[in-house]
């Protein structure tokens, strides 16, 4: 049981990198020329939602479920893991 969920982890992973790699190709270049605010642009590894085409969005949507995923599954393996079940 263990491993399965294990392996749901890492494919789950897996995916939002694939998600994470496909957003670097949906910036929409009008709207980063509408910014005002440069500073929006330097922060974290993803790009902003604001800058984001409608293909963007979805990769975006996609993977926060990804990572979502992958949190819930962990924490319930640990719990299984610390209470001998499964």
């Amino acid at each position: 049981m263990r491993i399965i969920g294990i392996g749901i982890v890492v494919l789950v992973s897996l995916y939002g990198m694939y998600c994470q790699v496909k957003l670097r190709d949906h910036i929409s270049r009008e709207k980063v020329m509408s910014l005002k605010d440069l500073k929006v642009l330097a922060r974290g590894g993803l790009p902003p939602k604001e800058i984001l085409d409608d293909e963007g969005l979805k990769y975006h949507r996609r993977f926060l479920f990804a990572v979502g995923l992958a949190v819930v599954t962990t924490l319930a393996l640990l719990v299984l893991g610390i209470t001998g079940e499964g």
